[in-house]
This record gives C-alpha cells, structure tokens and sequence, in this order.
C-alpha cells in the first residue's frame, strides 16, 4: 500500500518533471550552436554516423576539444544514432537529463534530511534557475547534465551503503562515481562533498550517540548507523580520490593536447587568483540575481583594487559567520549529534569546494567565469537559503504564510526570467546578440557573431563584427581568422590571405590553414595552394577538408600541370572513408577525381551516390550539380573548371 509521504513525492516528482519539460520546451525547434556544437556533433564525423563499434574506441581517446569525456561522447553518438543529426532532439534530451537531476535531487534531500518542503523548493531552485539554461539549452553543455545525473546517482546510493553497508553497495557507489567522471570531470569534488555529507545531514562524524529532536528540527537525520571517526571517514574516501586524481590527469593530458590551458606567460598567476576572488562573489551575485547573463564573460586581467578588496572581505565574513552558525552548543562537544545550523557550513563549502575545478586557476578558454560552472555548486547556496529562511522565520506569526509566499514568488520569477532566457539560445544569432549587449569588449561574442551573419549572406554586418573583434583583441588569431573568412566570402582574396597569414602567425590552427589555402586558389595562386594543403596534410594527414580540397584541385583544376588524376583518387578516397562516406561534397569530388583518373564507370556510380545523399539531407543545388556532372562523366568526359 503506498504511503502519504509516497503519495507526496509522486506528487512533487510530477509536477517538478512537467514543469521542467514545458518550460524548455522552446528549445525542440532551436538550432546547433557555432561554438563547441560544430566540433561535438556537426562536423565530428566519429560522432555523427551514430553509436558503432567502430568508432567506440575513438570515444575514450583524450584530446578532441580539449577533453576527456567519453560517456558524453557516447551519449552524443547514440543521439546522433537514434535522431540523427537533429538539434531538437539533442536539446530535449539535455531536458530530459535536467528534469531527471531536478527529481533526483528532491529525492536524495528529502531522503538525508527527512524535511519535505525545503527539499521541494531546493529542487525547484535548481530545475527552474536562469543561471542553469545554459547547460540545458546547450547541446554541447550534455556532459554537465549528464555528469550530473550520475552525482545525483552516486549520492543516491551513497545513502543505500550508509544506512545497509556492504561492500557491493560501496562498490556501486564507486561505479556510479567513475561513471561521472567519464561524462565530465568536475564532478572530481564529489569525494569532498561525500565528507560534508558525513558531517551533516547524515551525522557520521564521531562516536555514537542518539539525538531524538534530530529528525523534527529538520538539521539531521540519524542514518541508522554507528557513527564512526573522522579517520576512518577519510579512509573510506581514499578510492573516490584516487580516481578524481586519475580522471585530472586525463583531463590535463587532454586540454594540453588540445592547446586549451593558458600558459602562465600569457596569462600569470596574479591575475588568475584575483580573477578566482573576484567571481566567487560574481556567482553568488548571479545566483541571487541573474540578469544579464552571457554564454562568456570576458577575461578582465586586471580587476579594480576596491572590487578585489571587497571580494575577500566578503568571502572572509561569510565563511567565519557560517563557521560560527554551525558550532555545537558550549554545553555540547564538537563531535555531538546537536549543531546550531549544520547547513550553514555544508552549503557554503559545498559551493566553495566545488568551484575550484573551475574557478581559473587552470584557466582553460577564454572566459573568467561560466553560467554553466554553477550547476552543482549553486545547489549548496539553495540550501543555505532553504534552511535558512525557514531558520529565521519559524517562530514569527503566520510564518508557513509568509514562507509559502516568498518563495511562491521566487520560483515565478525564476521561471518567468529562465523563459526569456532560453529565447536568446535559439540560434548563435540571437546568443551572441546579446552576449555583446550585455558583456564588454566581447571578442569571442563577436567572432562567432560575425561566422552567423556571414553564413547567412549578410556579410557587410559579418566584416564589421569581424573587425571590431580584431579591435578589441588584435593579438588574438582567432580575431583575425573570423575576418579572413568574412573577406573571402566577399571576393576579397588579397585581404583575406593577409588576415590568414596574421591568425596563422599568432596561432597555427589547420582549419585557418585550409581557409588561407582557399583564399590562394580564389587569388588565382593554384601552385602556392596547392603547397599549403600538402604542408597541412603532412602533419594533419587525416584533415577532410585539407583532402577534399586538394584532391578538388588535382582533379578539376582549369590548369593541366596540376591535374593528377590518381593522387586526386586516393585524397578524395581517404577523405570520404574519414567522413564515413556520408557528406555528399566529398563524394562528389571523388567522381571528379575518377573522371580524371579515366575511371568513368566509377565516377556515374559516385555522383550518383553524392546526388542520392544531397536530397536526403534536403541540399538540392548539390543535388542537382551532381546529376549534371553525372551525364559529363557519362559521355566519359571529365570536369574541368
């Protein structure tokens, strides 16, 4: 028979559920985002043709992107298997993944701390929070809901080994952690969180003693267990922090293979410390107050001495008031089952320790902080808050009134904010928009600005935020490069090249390289094109774009001495088998390269295949240009330009 508490839980899981899904919703008709969105399912062809064993090993490899995290990467190709490549579906399947944390977390509070509603709007707070639309609306942002769904699972069944023990209970929970860790490695401050836990709600921290006012203060719960030491707390811990320190060093390994980490000469010390102080406060400001939210915030190197000033004395002030709040009575030890507000010193740590993955002092990227790095760690301020308005007003009149209106009211507001905040992700136009609204000297904002207006033609707008961003940041290459592809989609191959030249300088990037190696051909610089794509090829020999264009050259080339039909065979054939033969482009320019090559029959069967690809993907004009070429290759004619 189900119980009134069962009846209740349902009751909340319904309605956190459903009101996660209508409110994201929107987002099943929004578009793939240009920045990380490309390089982790439209262009990654390891990703995109779907889950298969082929491809599995590729998964667990670190680097691409800067990352190790292959539960995510497997999460992504099963998407891509079951959906296709379809932005829509990928976006509500990050929902979903939210929805189920949302629930998940609601459970697990009520569960630890046997206190009902607190638990309820601590789950609201975290589903319906603008500060988490980003890592929902964002389909690259899968591994943060996806780590997440695997913390809230490790608590889970944390609780299950702390009230029945067992070693295959310790172990599930040690699965489910490394589990976590494959799909991100933030999550290597769970071990941490564990000991918190330990401490409060679950009360395991000293010698046994029985609280019978612990369960209806709603501060703790007694788990059923003896309590044991400190040490053998930690101890138990060891494995959890051996595989956080194994998973740092995958991650290390792969933001160094990648290039993601800033280098202490461009970047010191100095500046990442006060850059940390600084956006401890700027959170917990977003947290409370979230307006004006950007995918970036710009890296400021340096912050106005009264801001860095104010920042420690803040953080100093709360952390001695929370400290103080959770002392036991003088009359009680330290390790008794009584504190005067537990909560307090959890909540608080818990934002402050799990922050530190992320707070800059390994700066990687460009930004000083993230909307998407306070997923977890907002949750302990939710907490704090929760516990703490009920604290202040339980002994005022009518204060089950009072409370139900604050945070009636609160979770509207979340909810009304968060809805206008999942519009601007509909596509990268309207994100970066108003990234550079409400951010300074956005550079980043503006170079993915300037790639969306000129994918859509718009190019005159796309140069001016090009150059605007080589203002704002002339050093940087990437600056530069979103210029040189705006220049040479307005026919500007001189200026182009120069632009590419100067992005390649400051950084070598293979994909500027190709764009520069274009530029070349469209100045009318075939011999000095075709050099830069063997450069490239000779140390990125599997670059599709690299293979496709040059094996283009070497097969339709208006100029004979270039032409090479069989060398244009095998590029075009190593690019189709690295794209999966599935981008129509690719197969098409292996028809050309056999019509070169003298193999004609081949070539009819190719541009048919690419033609058969092009209208399933919906691209007719490339439809339509390989059954013209078809009939050429036909009449056993090659295509020259």
């Amino acid at each position: 028979m189900i119980s009134k508490q069962q009846s209740q839980n349902a009751v909340v899981c319904l309605v956190l559920a459903s009101g996660t899904i209508v409110l994201y919703w929107p987002a099943a008709s929004f578009d793939f985002i240009g920045l990380d969105d490309t390089a982790y399912v439209v262009n990654n062809f390891h990703i995109n043709g779907g889950l298969n064993w082929h491809e599995l090993p590729w998964c667990f490899q670190a680097g691409h992107a800067g990352n190790w995290h292959p539960l995510t990467w497997i999460s992504h190709a099963l998407d891509c298997q079951i959906f296709g490549v379809r932005p829509g579906a990928q976006h509500m399947m990050n929902a979903a993944l939210h929805t189920a944390n949302s629930v998940l977390l609601f459970l697990i509070l009520q569960r630890m701390t046997g206190v009902f509603w607190r638990s309820v709007i601590v789950a609201a707070l975290f589903a319906w929070h603008p500060l988490h639309v980003e890592s929902v609306a964002w389909i690259a942002e899968r591994k943060d809901v996806l780590s997440t769904l695997f913390w809230m699972l490790t608590l889970w069944a944390y609780l299950d080994y702390t009230s029945k023990k067992g070693a295959v209970r310790y172990w599930l929970v040690l699965l489910l952690f490394a589990l976590g860790l494959m799909a991100k490695p933030m999550v290597v401050t769970l071990p941490f969180v564990l000991l918190l836990l330990d401490w409060w709600p679950l009360n395991r921290w000293g010698e046994t003693q029985s609280n019978p006012d612990s369960i209806s203060s709603g501060n703790s719960i007694d788990t059923g267990f003896d309590r044991v030491s400190p040490y053998r707390l930690f101890v138990e811990k060891i494995p959890f922090f051996i595989l956080s320190i194994g998973c740092g060093v995958l991650t290390m390994l792969a933001q160094h293979r990648g290039q993601a980490i800033a280098s202490l000469s461009d970047l010191p010390f100095k500046a990442r410390l006060m850059n940390a102080v600084v956006s401890y406060l700027r959170y917990l400001e977003k947290i409370v107050w979230p307006i004006d939210l950007s995918i970036l915030y710009p890296f400021t190197l340096a912050w106005p001495a009264w801001e860095i000033a104010l920042a420690i004395v803040m953080l100093a002030v709360i952390t001695a008031l929370v400290v103080w709040g959770a002392r036991p009575p003088q009359s009680q030890p330290l390790a008794s089952h009584r504190r005067n507000l537990p909560y307090l010193m959890v909540g608080w740590f818990w934002f402050l320790g799990t922050l530190i993955p992320v707070i800059g002092l390994v700066q990687v990227g460009a930004q000083s902080m993230a909307d998407r790095y306070a997923y977890i760690p907002s949750i302990g301020i939710f907490v704090v808050f929760c516990w703490g308005a009920y604290d202040l007003a339980k002994n005022l009149p009518y204060h089950r009134a009072i409370l139900s209106l604050l945070s009636l009211a609160m979770l509207t507001a979340c909810v009304l904010v968060s809805s206008k905040q999942i519009q601007y992700w509909k596509n990268s136009g309207t994100l970066f928009a108003h990234a550079i609204e409400v951010t300074r000297d956005n550079f980043v904002a503006r170079v993915n600005y300037a790639d969306y207006l000129a994918n859509n033609q718009q190019l005159a707008a796309a140069r001016q935020e090009a150059e605007e961003a080589v203002r704002i940041a002339p050093n940087e290459a990437v600056t530069h490069s979103a210029l040189g592809r705006v220049l040479l989609l307005q026919g500007k191959p001189a200026q182009a090249v120069a632009a590419l030249r100067q992005a390649t300088a400051l950084h070598y990037a293979p994909s500027d390289a190709v764009q520069l190696a274009m530029a070349l051909v469209q100045q009318g610089r075939t011999q000095d094109a075709v050099a830069e794509y063997r450069n490239i090829l000779a140390s990125n020999p599997d670059l599709p774009d690299a293979l496709n264009n040059l094996a283009w050259i070497l097969a339709a080339s208006t100029h004979p001495e270039f032409r090479n039909g069989a060398n244009a065979v095998q590029l075009a054939q190593r690019a189709c088998e690295v794209t999966h033969n599935g981008q129509p482009l690719m197969i098409g320019t292996l028809a050309a390269a056999y019509a070169e090559a003298g193999r004609f029959d081949d070539a009819v069967k190719a541009a048919q295949k690419a033609h058969d690809l092009a209208v399933a993907e919906g691209k007719s004009a490339v439809a339509a240009r390989n059954l013209e070429l078809q009939q050429l290759y036909r009449a056993h004619r090659a295509y020259h330009e």
